[in-house]
């Protein structure tokens, strides 16, 4: 009895003491951190004028200036475009290059590049989110149209005059996945049907160096598209040539109409996705500076495939 005495008293002397803290008050431990130049560079060879090229800096937590000047009480939701716009290298100057023709691909900056949402609860009861946020963010697009060889390995090439450096990496895309049917013959419709309520599976066949997969779905409602889940995916060898991937639609997944885009990743881009490792670690990191050293960040490709889902 007078250990959980004991042991009450101790936790009321814990949970009853609060105190607000600077992030400041731990510089020591990062004191001599730099902030450092990161790039990530993605090639679309399914739809190659989605290709993105991202290139700004790190921060350091204790960098006030940073996270100044958006609403404290929502600074999530303030906060993406204005800290897009102060860590941007928007003056870079940015190329990819298939290797196998010499054809140079040229990147302009682009204020409105791309979004994405994030999702969250505003009932409790709900099984699925019930409320969608949408935030724009700024970035390198190609100048122009262009296709992709799935046959050529592709040169990316970064020149920040704001870092003073020269960054390059090579990768190669990969082939889109093949959506198959249930006798496990290729399905080539844009639209598939499921019954809810029953075991609902998607398989699809995919190159043994794209066996890792990043797979979202949208539930497309008369005004609005709700990201409903996003997650990797990975797949089951069946030879040295082909891997199987899957997708269970769980319960979750009520009638309605839905977009689901499964992204095959190339080894560089699944090497960075899924990795414990620091994204500066040389064996993650494919971009090199003109010494050699690598440089925190990725140039990969992935090759996408949507479909619209109807759960009946």
């Amino acid at each position: 009895m007078k250990k959980i005495s004991l042991f009450i008293t101790i936790l009321i002397l814990f949970t009853a003491c609060e105190k607000e803290m600077s992030i400041t008050e731990f510089s020591d431990f990062y004191d001599q951190y730099e902030p450092e130049l990161r790039i990530e560079a993605f090639l679309d060879a399914g739809n190659p004028m989605k290709s993105i090229v991202m290139v700004d800096r790190s921060i350091r937590v204790d960098d006030t200036e940073i996270f100044s000047g958006f609403d404290e009480e929502n600074p999530w939701q303030d906060s993406v475009g204005l800290i897009n716009r102060k860590l941007a290298d928007s003056t870079a100057q940015v190329y990819i290059t298939e290797l196998n023709s010499g054809k140079v691909i040229p990147f302009v900056w682009t204020t409105i590049a791309d979004s994405f949402q994030y999702r969250f609860w505003t009932d409790e009861e709900s099984l699925l989110p019930d409320s969608f946020v949408t935030k724009i963010y700024s970035a390198f697009k190609p100048e122009h149209s262009f296709s992709v060889d799935l046959d050529s390995d592709y040169e990316l090439m970064v020149i920040s005059s704001k870092f003073d450096k020269i960054i390059s990496a090579r990768t190669k895309p990969v082939s889109p996945v093949r959506i198959l049917k249930s006798d496990f013959t290729e399905d080539m419709n844009d639209t598939l049907f499921f019954n809810y309520g029953e075991d609902n599976f998607l398989y699809w066949l995919s190159d043994i160096e794209a066996s890792s997969y990043y797979i979202s779905m949208y539930r497309q409602r008369q005004d609005s598209r709700d990201l409903i889940n996003s997650n990797p995916g990975f797949s089951l060898e069946i030879s040295e040539d082909v891997a199987l991937g899957y997708i269970f639609f769980t319960p979750l997944i009520i009638q309605g109409y839905y977009e689901l885009t499964i992204h095959a990743m190339n080894p560089d881009l699944s090497r960075y996705y899924i990795t414990s490792l620091p994204v500066d670690n040389p064996k993650v990191t494919n971009l090199r500076d003109r010494d050699g050293k690598p440089v925190m960040g990725i140039f990969g490709s992935y090759s996408s495939v949507t479909r619209i889902i109807v759960m009946n």
